[in-house]
């Protein structure tokens, strides 16, 4: 929680409160990278590392600098490693190109609304710093349009054009296709030993879902 409480301190008190306060983190801490996860069999302020999370020695930088807060669910993309995996499985490359050009035609239409666009800045991530998903969404309530002829609807139309430029250089050299319908699982040990071989334990949209047994092989 202390961790949560220095992350999100800037944020607004109404942004905070709207906030779920995750149970994994993706943290870099001294040489060691990796996923921290709360234990709720200890008490007091200890933090337990693997070995397998352990690059180099770094005794002196202990600051815990965290690369990711899984405060809520991330959609599902392709890239080259995983498609080149997929087509060593076995999988048509015809399947990747159908995706390719849907979310090439995705990410043009997204761009004529702000809702639309306001939407595809979230999936991808973009202009949080900014937050321009909020701007956006107050214009549209506002009754904002794209098309008016308001000296400043030229300045939008290039941020959002320079977006759309960068998820379809994304798709180009990256192969980051989003996979529509799909959400990215965060793997973290069990540490409870609860689980057997071959099973995973998971939520799904902030809805617990039952344990499930991984195809053998």
């Amino acid at each position: 929680m202390q961790i949560w409480e220095a992350y999100t301190m800037s944020r607004s008190r109404r942004s905070h409160r709207a906030l779920r306060p995750p149970s994994a983190f993706q943290v870099r801490l001294g040489g060691c990278k990796g996923m921290f996860s709360v234990d709720y069999t200890r008490s007091g302020d200890q933090v337990f590392i693997r070995d397998s999370m352990e690059k180099f020695d770094a005794p002196d930088s202990l600051d815990i600098e965290i690369a990711k807060a899984f405060d809520k669910p991330t959609p599902g993309f392709l890239n080259r490693p995983l498609i080149m995996l997929l087509e060593t499985l076995g999988l048509e490359k015809d399947v990747f190109l159908v995706l390719q050009n849907a979310a090439i035609q995705a990410t043009e239409e997204a761009i004529e609304s702000l809702i639309t666009a306001s939407s595809l800045l979230e999936a991808h991530g973009l202009g949080t710093s900014f937050s321009l998903k909020s701007v956006f969404n107050n214009l549209a309530r506002m009754g904002a349009d794209l098309g008016s002829r308001d000296d400043m609807w030229p300045f939008l139309q290039h941020v959002l054009r320079f977006c759309a430029n960068h998820i379809l250089r994304d798709l180009k050299y990256r192969a980051r296709i989003p996979i529509p319908g799909s959400w990215m699982l965060v793997g973290v040990a069990d540490e409870y030993d609860l689980l057997q071989e071959g099973q995973i334990y998971g939520e799904y949209l902030l809805q617990r879902v039952s344990l499930n047994r991984l195809p053998s092989g």
